[in-house]
C-alpha cells in the first residue's frame, strides 16, 4: 500500500483498473450482442427458408411442422446430406449465408477498434507517467550537479508523496548535513589561518627581544649588570611565551572537545584562597593587595582545576591594569540556584570601544599601555565558564575600574 501514496502511481493503477472494468464489461456484454444478432440472423435465414418453400407449392402445414415437430436423429442426418451435397457444411456457411460474414466482420472491427482504443489511451497514460518521472529526475540531476559544483543551497524539489519524495527529503537531509560540514571546515581553515596569523604576530615580538637580548649579552658578556638586566628581559620574553603557547593549547583542547571536566562539589573560599596564593611574591613586588569576601560555605558542582584557571585570569588580568597600592577584589554570593563571582579591581578600566570585543581571541586595545598581553586570557575564562554552563560579563569606565561577573547556575551537585 506504500507504493499507492505516489499521486503518479496511484493514478496509473487507476487508470489500469479502469480499462480492466471495461475489459471485463465487454466480456459481459459482448456474448449478449452476439447472441442476438445471431437470433436475427437465424430468424431471418428460417424465415427465408420458409418463404422459399411455400412459394415452391410446399403445404404451409408441413413447413410448419418442420420448424416445430420433434425431429428424430434420421432425419438430421438425410438433411445434413442433402445440404452438403450443395455446399451447406460447417466452416463454409459464409459463402452459402454472406449475412454471417458481414456479421463476423462487424464484431472483429469492433472489437479490434476497442481494444486498440483502449491500448492508446493505457499507452499515453504510461507515456505521461515515465515522462512526468523522467522531468523530475532530470530536475534532480540538475540540482545535484549544482550541488556538486559548490552551489551549497541547492536541494531536491517534489510537491507529492511517494517513496521518490522520501528519497529526495533524505537526499536533501544529506546535502543539508554535507552543506554544513563544508561550511565548519570552511570556518576552520579561516580560524586555522587566522589563529596561525596571530601566533606568528605574537611569537615575533617576544622573539625579536629574545634574539636582540640574547646579542647585547654576547657583545657585552663582560659587563655583569648588563647581563643581569638582558637576562631578566630574556626571562620575561620567555614567560611571555610559555604563557601564549599554555593559553592556545588550553583553548585549542577546548575547541577541540577534548576537554573532560571532572566536577564535584568545591568550597569558593577554599578555592579562591589558593588560586589568590599564587599571587603573593607579585603583590609584595608591586604594592597591591587582593581581598576576598563571601560566605565560607558556599560551594559549587564544578571542574576545581578549570574554575582556578579561570579565577587566576581574571585576577592577573586586574594585576595587569592596577597601579601601586590598587586593590583586587573577589567576591561571591550564593543563592538556592546560582552562585555568582566577582573580580573587582580600581584600576584603569577599559574604553567603551572595546568593553564588546575583550573576549576575542587576541585582541589587542588601541587605547591599553599593557604590551605584554597577549589577548587569550580573557577568551579562556569566556570559554572555561560557558563550558560549565555559566555565563561571563564586565561593566567598567575608563578611570573607574572593571568589574568581570561569572554566574553560575546551581543544576547539579553530587
Amino acid at each position: 500500500m506504500n507504493l499507492l501514496q505516489d499521486k503518479n502511481i496511484f493514478r496509473l493503477f487507476s487508470t489500469f483498473f479502469l480499462i480492466v472494468a471495461l475489459l471485463l464489461g465487454m466480456a459481459l456484454i459482448a456474448p449478449r450482442m452476439l447472441h442476438g444478432d445471431f437470433e436475427e440472423l437465424l430468424l431471418r435465414h428460417d424465415a427465408e427458408v420458409a418463404g422459399s418453400l411455400i412459394s415452391a407449392g410446399a403445404d404451409p402445414l408441413v413447413v410448419t411442422m418442420a420448424f416445430t415437430a420433434e425431429k428424430p436423429e434420421a432425419a438430421a442426418e438425410s438433411g445434413r446430406s442433402l445440404l452438403e451435397t450443395i455446399g451447406y457444411r460447417s466452416g463454409n456457411l459464409g459463402f452459402v449465408l454472406p449475412a454471417l460474414t458481414a456479421n463476423e466482420r462487424k464484431y472483429r472491427i469492433l472489437f479490434t477498434g476497442l481494444v486498440f482504443l483502449l491500448a492508446v489511451v493505457l499507452s499515453l497514460i504510461l507515456w505521461r507517467y515515465l515522462e512526468n518521472r523522467r522531468q523530475v529526475i532530470e530536475k534532480a540531476d540538475t540540482s545535484v550537479q549544482a550541488f556538486i559544483d559548490g552551489k551549497l543551497d541547492a536541494r531536491l524539489e517534489s510537491e507529492e508523496e511517494g517513496s521518490l519524495s522520501k528519497l529526495f527529503s533524505s537526499v536533501n537531509g544529506l546535502a543539508t548535513m554535507l552543506a554544513a560540514h563544508a561550511e565548519a571546515e570552511r570556518e576552520a581553515k579561516g580560524f586555522l589561518k587566522q589563529m596561525t596569523a596571530d601566533i606568528s604576530h605574537q611569537l615575533r615580538t617576544p622573539l625579536s627581544a629574545l634574539k636582540m637580548c640574547n646579542e647585547i649579552v654576547q657583545a657585552e658578556s663582560g659587563n655583569p649588570a648588563t647581563v643581569r638586566r638582558f637576562s631578566e628581559k630574556s626571562a620575561a620574553a620567555l614567560e611571555q611565551m610559555e604563557r601564549l603557547i599554555q593559553n592556545l593549547l588550553k583553548l585549542t583542547r577546548f575547541d577541540a572537545r577534548s576537554v573532560v571536566l571532572e566536577k564535584t562539589n568545591v568550597n569558593i573560599r577554599a578555592l579562591a584562597r589558593e588560586t589568590t596564593a599564587i599571587f603573593e611574591a607579585r603583590l609584595e613586588r608591586e604594592a597591591k593587595r587582593i581581598s576576598l569576601e563571601g560566605p565560607a560555605d558556599a560551594a559549587l558542582f564544578c571542574d576545581r582545576t578549570w574554575l582556578a584557571e579561570a579565577i587566576a585570569n581574571l585576577i592577573k588580568n586586574a594585576l595587569d591594569h592596577l597601579p601601586a597600592g590598587g586593590l583586587v577584589s573577589v567576591r561571591w554570593e550564593e543563592t538556592p540556584l546560582s552562585l555568582k563571582l566577582s573580580v573587582q579591581d580600581n584600576g584603569e578600566g577599559i574604553h567603551p570601544e572595546d568593553i564588546h570585543h575583550i573576549f576575542k581571541r587576541f585582541y589587542r586595545s588601541r587605547f591599553s599601555r599593557d604590551q605584554q598581553g597577549i589577548g587569550l586570557g580573557l577568551p579562556l575564562v569566556k570559554t572555561i565558564v560557558e563550558a560549565h554552563q555559566g555565563a561571563v560579563s564586565v561593566v567598567s569606565a575608563p578611570g573607574e575600574g572593571s568589574t568581570f561577573t561569572l554566574d553560575f547556575l546551581k543544576l547539579h551537585s553530587i
